[in-house]
């Protein structure tokens, strides 16, 4: 579970509150259009965290439950220039316990299809290697979701309340089932535009590869030339 610090607020008949939520950006508190999920993660009181859409709550569940998840923030800015466009807000950054920092965007596989998003972010990764804002930059999609994943992780959530004599049952119980692979996400090469290669000549543009094969809808780059794989 993610693990979050929270402030003890003392309240009438001994009800202690949440920590506020982390956010750089406060999300709607509603919408037309689309869903919006506010909800608390973490142990204790846990924190309060933002989503501006189903398919981030989803993502956020998956990532708090892993078991290298040591910190999670969500609607993280990330600024690169003086310009006002020269920003960008990470819809989660994720703080492992070996202490690398994951920054991840969260978009559906259709946003995806004309590639101007892809060409965004990778000019994107690029800064963020560049300012050492973060060690990766990941593209999480719905068709990188795993069902199987995905229930665990609400499971966790709802369980999350320690309970000595249940845990340790259930521990010897999860010891006795299969390990199933969790697929990997898609690693955004760091890709520096024209503009950006003019003003930091002497930056080097580094790319990195996914690991394995490439879940479907996702972006795999080993050189300046982008291969995507949709399905």
């Amino acid at each position: 579970m993610t693990a979050a610090v929270s402030l003890r607020q003392p309240q009438a008949r001994d009800v202690w509150l949440p920590t506020p939520s982390r956010a750089d950006r406060d999300v709607p508190r509603a919408s037309k259009g689309h869903c919006i999920v506010h909800a608390v993660f973490g142990d204790g009181e846990g924190v309060r965290v933002q989503a501006e859409s189903l398919l981030e709550h989803k993502w956020q569940l998956i990532l708090s439950a892993r078991p290298e998840t040591l910190e999670l923030r969500e609607q993280v800015l990330f600024r690169w220039g003086d310009r006002p466009t020269d920003k960008h807000v990470f819809d989660m950054v994720v703080k492992e316990r070996s202490g690398r920092r994951i920054a991840y965007t969260v978009k559906p596989e259709i946003r995806l299809r004309s590639g101007r998003f892809l060409a965004e972010i990778q000019e994107i990764a690029y800064w963020v290697k560049f300012k050492q804002f973060a060690d990766d930059v990941r593209l999480l999609t719905d068709t990188d979701l795993d069902p199987v994943e995905l229930y665990n992780a609400r499971v966790t959530a709802a369980v999350a309340k320690p309970d000595a004599e249940a845990d340790s049952r259930a521990v010897a119980l999860a010891a006795t089932l299969p390990m199933t692979a969790w697929r990997t996400p898609s690693r955004i090469s760091m890709k520096p535009s024209t503009r950006s290669r003019r003003r930091h000549r002497s930056s080097p543009s580094t790319s990195y590869t996914g690991v394995g094969s490439t879940p479907r809808g996702s972006c795999s780059t080993a050189s300046s030339q982008s291969s995507h794989g949709y399905r």
